[in-house]
């Protein structure tokens, strides 16, 4: 299960990657269990990601359970997408992408 949790945060932390921009995530707590709920942050500050004005979590894990949320957010049904958007805030002057999620549900 510990790798499968791990294959988990490497496709969501590949959330910044698609924009060609390096992010490394702020994942709380550092260990968890599959019932725990968890929270992803990216700190966009500073990066042309931070003029985003929505972002979701794509997580597909080959030969394995894809989340519920595995769709297309542009072209999905809301209800569906909805678990894997992220929550865009500034905070002290940070531009931050949240995700809080638990892997159990996220991926039932």
């Amino acid at each position: 299960m510990k790798i499968f949790a791990a294959v988990c945060l490497f496709y969501v932390s590949q959330f910044a990657l698609g924009n060609g921009t390096p992010l490394d995530p702020t994942i709380t707590p550092a260990l968890f269990k599959t019932n725990t709920s968890i929270t992803v942050t990216y700190d966009a500050t500073g990066t042309s990601l931070a003029n985003l004005t929505a972002a979701w979590a794509w997580v597909w894990i080959p030969n394995g359970p894809d989340a519920k949320s595995n769709v297309n957010p542009a072209t999905g049904n809301s209800s569906a997408t909805d678990p894997a958007k992220f929550v865009k805030s500034l905070v002290n002057g940070k531009t931050l992408f949240t995700l809080t999620f638990t892997p159990d549900s996220f991926f039932a």
